[in-house]
Order: structure tokens, then sequence, then C-alpha cells
């Protein structure tokens, strides 16, 4: 399937989100502004282009902190990211092993592969039970 194509109506709408959110944090004042705030955090760097015109680069990750803090969302822990990685190989391994029987691969190689899920499949039973000791200490 393919990505619907973005117009620019669309760029200039994200766009506009993203100021007015900076504007919000106090991170940026109008267009074509210093953005005082953000110099000072070190959320930003004045790079000017080779005209003189003044050009900023934003660190992705603490402008990122910053959005998320405005909409009251929350980053990804350890616990959560250990997580999602096992439960994405348990996927993929299962995948592969259903693969490998449709393509009516040696019974070996199929049982190898259901093995495997099945030993990431225990990983996540002792990864979920030690993560629900540690909430509940």
């Amino acid at each position: 399937m393919e990505k619907p194509k973005r117009t620019r109506a669309d760029i200039r709408k994200k766009r506009d989100r993203s100021r007015k959110a900076l504007t919000q944090l106090g991170l940026k004042e109008e267009i074509n502004k210093s953005p005082t705030a953000a110099l000072s955090d070190g959320i930003d760097q004045s790079t000017p282009l080779k005209d003189g015109t003044p050009f900023y680069l934003w660190h992705k990750d603490k402008t990122c902190q910053e959005l998320d803090k405005l909409e009251g969302w929350e980053r990804q822990g350890k616990d959560e990211q250990q997580a999602q990685k096992l439960a994405g190989d348990y996927a993929s391994d299962i995948k592969a092993a259903l693969k490998a029987d449709r393509n009516g691969e040696h019974h070996v190689i199929v049982d190898g592969l259901f093995d495997l899920a099945q030993d990431t499949a225990k990983q996540i039973k002792a990864w979920g039970k030690a993560f629900v000791e540690k909430v509940n200490a």
C-alpha cells in the first residue's frame, strides 16, 4: 500500500501547528525572529545562511521532549522499549516459521523457527513477571 502524497497545504498546516506549539512553549517568537528562550536552553542553534539570512537548527530530542510536555505525553521508558522489541521479535519469528511452512521447507527448519518463537515467548513471560514484581515493589 502506497503512502498518500503530501500536498503543499498539508505541509503548510503541519509547519503552522509546529510554530504554534513552539510559541506556546515560549521557545519561538514571531516568524523570522530569534528564538531566544530556545537558544539559551540549547534547544536550537543559530546557523546563519551564506547570504546572512538567520537560520536555526533545532535539537530533535530536546524539541520533542518539550512538545511532549505540552501535549502531556510521556516517552517510552526502557521497560516499554524492551517489551516492544520482544513482541516484535516474537511476531517476526512466527511469520518466518509460517512462511517456511507455506513454502514447503524442510520440517526441521520450520520446527526450529517455531522453537525460536517459543523461546521468545518465554522471554516475554519472564520479562512480564519481573516487570510486575518491579511495579508492585
